[in-house]
């Protein structure tokens, strides 16, 4: 059987789904309730620069209490190996502060370490 491609992808080189990849965060309460109006702030924990995370590409912004905080748009801000990040949350219900590693592969960005829900306080 032969296979023949109009692609122009190096041999060898991965294949890529055109998925893009969105790392999201439940947030709610101590009830259990999603908090839909929390100030989620992304911070390398080595440089200090705050990601700009939703500032060119849509995003989940609280609804349900999801909230994105890092996707295949920020791929040059990662490492193969991982990167740190500090992500807080402040809201009306409380606040929390949690460390979170983003690494990427040849093809999306992925999270090594992190909790996929937060409960403010």
């Amino acid at each position: 059987m032969t296979l023949a491609s109009c692609d122009d992808t190096p041999i060898g080189s991965p294949i890529c789904t055109a998925e893009f990849v969105t790392i999201n965060l439940k947030v709610t309460d101590a009830a259990g309730q999603p908090v839909e109006n929390a100030d989620i702030n992304i911070t390398h924990s080595v440089s200090g620069e705050t990601l700009q995370v939703c500032e060119s590409f849509e995003c989940a912004d609280g609804k349900m209490g999801n909230y994105t905080l890092f996707h295949d748009g920020l791929m040059e801000e990662v490492s193969f190996e991982g990167e740190a990040f500090i992500v807080t949350g402040t809201a009306e219900e409380g606040s929390f502060r949690e460390e979170f590693i983003f690494a990427k592969d040849e093809c999306h960005v992925f999270k090594k370490s992190g909790p996929e829900s937060v409960s403010v306080n």
